[in-house]
């Protein structure tokens, strides 16, 4: 894949990489001190466990939180993340897909986002759209060190990371979620627990 600077999964430069960091710890911290759970999945993980750094060419940095924990502090993480000058691009407080998006200003080269995850007790996973979690990855954190601090992370690491990704060892570039996920995490198929939960958040901004 060419390396184009106006596409979403090009390589990002030294100094782009170094804010990205500088911003990763800055945002962690912010929960740290409001004493919030968060762990790593996805790209941080994937970065943090192959690359021992972050991954040049990913385009975002989620980090995530259980959905019931993210939308009890939702307005204190939207004031504090603008407290620290980032500006905020999209945000949904929402039960089953909360979400605050957000960038720093004046900098494209990464977009940042809290995202929480929901307990299904019927198929006893943590879900969001059409991503599922099964719960035992979430039952009890391990720790990953990534830049030289501890953070939280699904347990065991190599064999959630299988589930998320099926070969994650071998670097892949693009931004097709259909050629980098694997489909026991992501399923591009008509999901009935993902529909029925957005008719409830429907409903649900009807009636109250």
């Amino acid at each position: 894949m060419k390396n184009n600077k106006n596409s979403k999964v090009r390589v990002r430069t030294k100094l782009e990489l170094v804010e990205r960091k500088k911003n990763f710890l800055k945002i962690t911290d912010i929960l740290k001190k409001k004493k919030i759970i968060f762990f790593l999945q996805g790209g941080v993980l994937l970065g943090a466990r192959r690359e021992k750094n972050f991954i040049k060419w990913d385009w975002d940095i989620e980090i995530s939180l259980f959905s019931e924990d993210l939308i009890k502090n939702f307005e204190i993480l939207v004031k504090e993340l603008r407290k620290c000058g980032y500006k905020i691009i999209n945000q949904n407080q929402t039960n089953y897909t909360p979400k605050i998006a957000f960038m720093k200003k004046n900098d494209k080269s990464t977009f940042y986002s809290f995202i929480g995850w929901k307990y299904n007790s019927f198929n006893k996973s943590y879900t969001r759209k059409k991503f599922k979690i099964p719960e035992h990855f979430l039952k009890k954190f391990t720790k990953i060190k990534f830049l030289n601090k501890d953070f939280n992370c699904p347990s065991p690491i190599d064999e959630y990371l299988k589930h998320h990704y099926g070969n994650w060892k071998t670097p892949l570039i693009s931004d097709n979620k259909k050629e980098y996920l694997n489909s026991r995490f992501y399923t591009s198929s008509n999901d009935v627990f993902y529909y029925i939960n957005s008719l409830l958040t429907y409903l649900k901004k009807i009636f109250i």
